[in-house]
């Protein structure tokens, strides 16, 4: 119930800033999408360090894909071995208050569709 409210709340602040009606369902799809795209860039950029061969500089991430890795970090956990010496490191990022960042992503992310 609890998670249910959270949610409300955001979406409620969401529609005052966007002047738009979106449903609690919406808002928390958006974010889904926001996590799984973050994942996916992260995941990307550390398998591209680990490889050899040269080449060009990997992009790094964004500061929101950083952002919500930060958020969200059981999302992002990797396994480590400490006799792993290419264990990747972990990443750690000051976050602004994250429900003025979750508005920001998500207006970012609705302006983008």
């Amino acid at each position: 119930m609890k998670k249910l409210k959270e949610w409300r709340n955001v979406t409620d602040k969401l529609n005052e800033i966007t002047n738009k009606s979106w449903t609690a369902a919406q808002v928390k799809t958006a974010w889904k999408r926001m996590k799984l795209k973050a994942k996916s860039n992260i995941s990307g950029y550390r398998r591209s360090l680990q490889q050899t061969g040269g080449g060009e500089k990997p992009l790094s991430p964004t500061g929101e894909d950083e952002a919500i890795m930060a958020i969200t970090p059981i999302d992002f956990e990797i396994g480590s071995n400490p006799f792993d010496s290419d264990a990747a490191s972990t990443v750690h990022v000051e976050v602004p208050n994250v429900e003025v960042l979750l508005l920001l992503s998500i207006i970012k992310f609705t302006i983008n569709c």
